[in-house]
């Protein structure tokens, strides 16, 4: 009996993926629209901070575009978001020394996605998809210190200044798996949803500099190293409705939540080497508005 149901629910899947074939030759869509992000790091040695950042709602105007086709209900898609003129405000701590600024970065994220188009109801009207997808994507992040509204501190009586300019950059990259729920309404209406958990891998490259007013003694904080232990949770809720057939519009909100560990890293303090544990976690924010071609 347990054999005979494995058996009808095999044949039943098999008649999904097989009952309707889509091609389509190209698909192209540009987007515009507001990003926030929020991004923490911090190394730490015996539980005292050695230095940690706190990057807090930087906001981003956000460009996305994406080129993909459909063949025999494979998908191919590759993607591309640009996050320019991010503001926001950045708290640097270390044991000696406080650092309040504003900031401003840019963010660069391409990716390349491969899907399979399961069709959940077909023959019908109001079609339902289900789109298993898995691929590679990455982030690239660059934050500069713009303008520092608080950056002196007296140590071993020596009155120091912040010499920080370039702040931190960040690579997070890795593999993904998730998928999607695809509903095409007959009178052109759409709406999608999907979830994506990222392998990711994480390269972290920060350096500040202080130097005392009157002498030439300088403290630098410096770290650079690579780590694997990272993973990351993306979802996606998008709105779309067709203007004529091969033309629509889309309205989509996007969230992606960062995390990434090493223990132990080496945390520079002029010469000096110190074990210490880095976590570090980013959340962004993405609400965008589309224009669809498909070819």
């Amino acid at each position: 009996m347990l054999r005979d149901f494995f058996l009808v629910l095999l044949l039943n899947i098999s008649s999904l993926i097989a009952s309707e074939t889509i091609s389509e030759t190209l698909n192209c869509s540009t987007s515009l629209g507001y990003q926030e992000t929020s991004l923490k790091w911090s190394a730490k040695s015996d539980g005292e901070t050695l230095c940690s950042q706190n990057f807090d709602h930087l906001n981003f105007l956000a460009f996305n575009f994406s080129l993909g086709t459909i063949q025999r209900n494979f998908l191919f898609d590759t993607k591309v978001s640009y996050a320019i003129l991010g503001r926001g405000d950045l708290l640097e701590k270390t044991p000696l020394f406080s650092l309040n600024a504003t900031t401003k970065g840019s963010t660069v994220s391409p990716l390349l996605e491969l899907g399979y188009i399961i069709h959940l109801t077909p023959d019908h009207f109001n079609k339902l998809r289900l789109i298993p997808k898995m691929g590679y994507g990455a982030t690239f992040i660059y934050y500069d210190v713009k303008n520092v509204t608080s950056n002196s501190a007296n140590y071993e009586n020596n009155l120091y200044q912040s010499l920080s300019l370039k702040t931190l950059r960040q690579t997070w990259y890795g593999f993904f798996l998730g998928g999607a729920f695809q509903l095409l309404a007959h009178d052109g209406f759409t709406i999608e949803g999907g979830y994506f958990y990222h392998f990711e891998n994480l390269t972290h490259s920060f350096k500040s500099s202080w130097q005392s007013l009157s002498s030439s003694q300088s403290i630098d904080y410096r770290s650079k190293f690579n780590t694997h232990n990272g993973y990351s949770h993306d979802a996606y809720l998008k709105v779309g409705f067709a203007i004529v057939r091969r033309l629509s519009l889309e309205a989509l909100m996007n969230y992606h939540y960062l995390f990434a560990s090493k223990n132990p890293m080496r945390f520079l303090t002029n010469a000096n080497s110190t074990d210490a544990n880095f976590h570090s976690h980013q959340e962004i924010f993405q609400a965008l508005f589309s224009v669809n071609w498909t070819f």
